[in-house]
């Protein structure tokens, strides 16, 4: 699909348990995406990065944009999201 990008308006965030965990979703145009991690908003070049690289493994990724920041996510209906989130390190 390629990566999408959104604001923060146009979604909603939720929670969701996989492996005994809580994880953050993202809800946004009818598709749900797991929150794999967040930047600061003077980090775009990094988001961009990171964004491209999840896209590229995963098939699908979105960066949302919010007030003070933006998330990556990868579409939860991809398989391979849940071995990437234990992969990538903390931002």
């Amino acid at each position: 699909m390629g990566l999408r990008l959104a604001k923060e308006r146009d979604c909603t965030i939720f929670a969701f348990w996989y492996k005994a965990k809580i994880h953050w979703g993202i809800s946004c145009r009818g598709e749900l995406f797991v929150v794999l991690m967040t930047f600061p908003i003077d980090r775009q070049s990094d988001t961009y990065d990171r964004a491209s690289e999840v896209d590229a493994t995963l098939g699908s990724g979105l960066v949302m944009l919010t007030k003070t920041s933006y998330v990556i996510g990868a579409d939860l209906s991809r398989q391979g999201w849940q071995a990437f989130i234990s992969a990538v390190p903390p931002a």
